[in-house]
């Protein structure tokens, strides 16, 4: 019984080896470019974002690539480009990175895609982030607090100046006829 037992486990260690051996190797991942930062999900305070676009250092020479944020390209300064005009191109060496600047991202959610301009047959890349406020607009909440505080500090303004007048018209020190109440 014991022997039987042993060839079972010996049959199935070859079997598995031979499945493991006779399965074919895996694909390797075509090149891509890399979107280094925003992370994919991100959430950052715009309306400026810088994004910084990596390429893999097989690419064997620098690398073309447009941008597009929300399906609409980039200019070179940036901003949307004008329709019709397809946007610009920006360059990265091979195995290095480089920054595009994207300016008036409007608050709420994007999804930037850069494409390699052929003929460098590198996949593209995608990221999603969020703009959660543009600065330069304090939330509503900041405001809120300087608009009480403002009122506070004209109410004890005007509450200060009625009791000064109640304790000797607004004269301060002690009373003329030598009492210091």
């Amino acid at each position: 019984m014991r022997t039987i037992a042993a060839r079972a486990l010996v049959l199935a260690t070859v079997a598995t080896g031979v499945l493991v051996a006779a399965r074919p190797a895996a694909a390797a991942a075509p090149l891509a470019l890399a979107i280094v930062q925003p992370a994919d999900g991100a959430r950052l305070a715009g309306p400026t974002v810088d994004l910084v676009v990596g390429a893999p250092a097989a690419a064997g020479g620098p690398v073309r690539f447009t941008v597009a944020v929300d399906g609409t390209p980039a200019d070179a300064n940036g901003n949307p480009a004008s329709p019709g005009s397809g946007g610009a191109t920006f360059s990265v060496a091979a195995g290095g990175r480089t920054t595009v600047t994207l300016l008036a991202l409007p608050a709420g959610s994007h999804r930037v895609v850069v494409t390699a301009v052929p003929p460098a047959g590198l996949a593209p890349a995608s990221a999603t982030f969020t703009i959660t406020s543009a600065p330069g607009r304090p939330p509503w909440a900041v405001l809120l607090g300087v608009a009480l505080f403002a009122l506070a500090w004209l109410f004890m303004r005007r509450r200060m100046g009625t009791l000064d007048r109640s304790f000797g018209g607004g004269r301060r020190g002690p009373r003329a006829d030598g009492d210091g109440r």
